[in-house]
């Protein structure tokens, strides 16, 4: 692989030859040598090295589904509309928020006339009326397909009951699109600003055939960078500005250089060195940190906890053993200790920070119960129940995580803690890189996992519907037919205008139901930290997202 010449290092030879040839001297300039006319250029070019620990696995935002994916997809790509660093929904694709009819369901978008993707084709409503439909098709195999189950007719398409062209997406004109869904919901510019519901050209897309979205050459953007270098095997590739991004004039970084690295130490080394300008940083490293300016902090929006393959390893059927499990974790210590205080301990399913009420501002979560508790000794009760149930006095299993150091470190404590604390039971350590872990999670081929979920509807549902039998993010396969009759009330009378205060409170009793039974076992919430170079001067995320490079501000060069 060619190296990049670092930006610090052009600066200085670009400098020298300058220097050389009497720089101040305009009549110089057209002399200049074609290997100075380069280097000047890069002094000029606005950079960022920055840090990443995993590996994306697609570029497809159709099929997108893991969080690292969805980060790195929002950096390319934009929908309708979408949320801005403070949270809120500000149009994107759309010139404007949609009219919306009397009875909340259907939504007429203006559409941006000067967009673009990035090979200069003017985008359309056709090209969101193709990506609905694809992400409905069961053909697609989208894992994230349900998500177009609030449209009209979207889970007839899904469950394979109706055709594609029947959903309720249509193009009225090129600039004019107009969306339909099954029934009234609060939340519907919610759902739209996700991933999965970005533009695609279909002449586009079928040109790339199976390898739309694997490597760079067969994926478009539409937003305010373009990937380069990328194949899902990469450690090293870049952001670059769109030029035909609507509002690149407000894009001030050229270019993103990005560097997949997973151990902490040598990411920090990297920073120390001038390598790398924004470097996340976790565990202990961080105490290194505390009360430097170069240490950046956002919360979190997405959280962890323990899927359990119930399907798979027999064992984890026993609902006593699944509760031996949880009390014997102890999430305070792994919050503030494991990962030295860059994490909270979460009480549930739903994640603090990413349901509120939109009326008070409420978090969901203030009224949820605690069901993260550490109490060794139930935790041994429960486990001398289970082996009297299963007729057995070992069990064995292995804990997925991804080999990032993050997840190894919360993956190495829960080891250490059953192992030690529950005699007989055995957990085995099995890192894998982030797409080999999701294909064994999609494969429901796995007993332990650390996973989580990252929402982005600002609705409870989307994390309580992720348990109903046979949806994809069901990885346990956990059956429940008393949670799923939950879930259709839910879904069908209480989602009806006026019956808020009864929906939630029915959204609390599904996900203590869920959390009673061990469904999952929560565990912890991540901040997320970053040491950032003082040439940056304006850093942030989007909400539930990774760092926003569309409003980076760096101080330039005089």
């Amino acid at each position: 692989m060619t190296k990049k010449l670092p930006i610090r290092l052009a600066s200085v030879v670009a400098l020298g030859l300058l220097t050389i040839s009497g720089a101040q001297e305009l009549v110089l300039k057209p002399i200049l040598h074609p290997q100075s006319i380069e280097a000047k250029e890069k002094e000029e070019k606005i950079v960022v090295k920055a840090i990443e620990t995993a590996e994306v696995t697609a570029f497809d935002s159709v099929k997108c589904y893991d969080v690292i994916s969805q980060d790195a997809l929002s950096k390319i790509g934009e929908g309708l509309v979408k949320f801005n660093d403070e949270g809120k929904i500000v149009p994107a694709g759309a010139i404007e928020l949609p009219k919306v009819s009397e009875d909340g369901l259907t939504y007429s978008f203006k559409l941006r006339p000067e967009a673009k993707f990035s090979n200069g084709e003017k985008i359309t409503a056709k090209d969101y009326v193709y990506a609905f439909r694809r992400l409905a098709d069961p053909k697609t195999a989208s894992a994230n397909a349900r998500k177009a189950t609030f449209l009209k007719n979207g889970e007839a398409i899904v469950d394979g009951k109706a055709k594609p062209e029947t959903l309720g997406v249509e193009a009225i004109s090129d600039d004019e699109l107009k969306v339909t869904v099954e029934k009234a919901l609060p939340n519907v510019l919610n759902l739209l600003a996700g991933t999965n519901f970005f533009p695609q050209s279909q002449s586009f897309v079928e040109k790339a055939g199976e390898g739309y979205g694997t490597s760079s050459d067969k994926i478009l953007s539409n937003g305010p960078f373009v990937v380069k270098g990328w194949d899902s095997t990469s450690m090293n590739y870049s952001y670059e500005k769109n030029p035909n991004y609507y509002d690149t004039k407000k894009v001030q970084v050229d270019e993103v250089q990005v560097a997949i690295v997973k151990d902490p130490n040598t990411i920090v080394n990297l920073y120390e060195s001038g390598e790398a300008d924004i470097a996340p940083i976790s565990g202990s490293l961080l105490n290194q940190y505390r009360g430097k300016k170069e240490l950046k902090s956002f919360p979190g929006s997405s959280h962890s906890y323990l899927e359990l393959g119930i399907g798979y390893a027999k064992a984890l059927n026993n609902e006593n053993l699944r509760q031996a499990l949880s009390y014997a974790i102890d999430r305070k210590t792994i919050a503030e200790k494991i990962l030295s205080g860059n994490a909270t301990p979460v009480k549930g399913l739903v994640a603090p920070n990413s349901v509120f009420d939109p009326k008070s501002g409420k978090d969901f979560t203030e009224d949820s119960k605690d069901f993260g508790k550490y109490d060794l000794k139930k935790a041994k009760a429960y486990w001398a129940k289970a082996k009297k149930e299963l007729g057995v006095d070992k069990v064995e299993f292995d804990l997925l995580v991804t080999d990032a150091e993050g997840p190894k470190k919360i993956g190495e404590y829960i080891q250490g803690q059953v192992n030690n604390n529950l005699k007989g039971i055995k957990i085995n350590l099995l890192p894998l890189p982030a797409k080999a872990r999701f294909k064994k999670l999609l494969a429901h081929q796995f007993d332990l996992a650390l996973g989580g979920w990252q929402g982005d509807s600002g609705d409870a549902l989307e994390y309580i519907a992720n348990f109903r039998t046979g949806v994809t993010h069901n990885h346990g396969q956990y059956v429940d037919k008393a949670f799923d009759e939950q879930l259709d009330k839910i879904e069908g009378e209480l989602s009806q205008p006026g019956k808020e205060v009864e929906r939630e409170k029915a959204l609390h009793e599904a996900e203590n139901y869920l959390a009673e039974h061990k469904a999952f076992i929560p565990t912890i919430q991540n901040n997320s930290s970053y040491l950032v170079d003082k040439k940056i001067k304006k850093i942030a995320t989007i909400p539930g997202k990774a760092i926003d490079y569309t409003t980076l501000r760096v101080e330039e060069k005089k």
